[in-house]
């Protein structure tokens, strides 16, 4: 199931408070440092779990979504949608070997 569509006003509203933090160089076994600025902006800590999803109206971005605001996001389309299709499975957090 996809997420409802994002009001990018209220993202995007970041984007006026904050400068763009960048640039952030992707590491060898794929990791990205997120700056401190912006995971207080977005409720962040270390250790909360995120889901990535390449955004479907700009392909070249990427969007990094709170698996707790994933949650919301699901059951908000549940209940606009009562009649579609429930996954098989929630999407569950990856653990990944450090």
């Amino acid at each position: 199931m996809v997420p409802p569509p994002l009001d990018l006003t209220n993202i995007c509203s970041i984007c006026s408070v904050y400068t763009p933090q960048g640039t952030q160089r992707i590491t060898k076994v794929r990791q990205v440092g997120i700056p401190k600025v912006i995971m207080e902006a977005v409720g962040l800590l270390p250790g909360d779990e995120v889901y990535l999803q390449v955004n479907p109206d700009h392909p070249k971005t990427l969007l990094l979504i709170p698996a707790d605001v994933l949650m919301v996001w699901l059951e908000a389309g549940r209940a606009t949608n009562p009649n579609a299709e429930a996954p098989t499975d929630e999407p569950q957090p990856r653990k990944f070997d450090a």
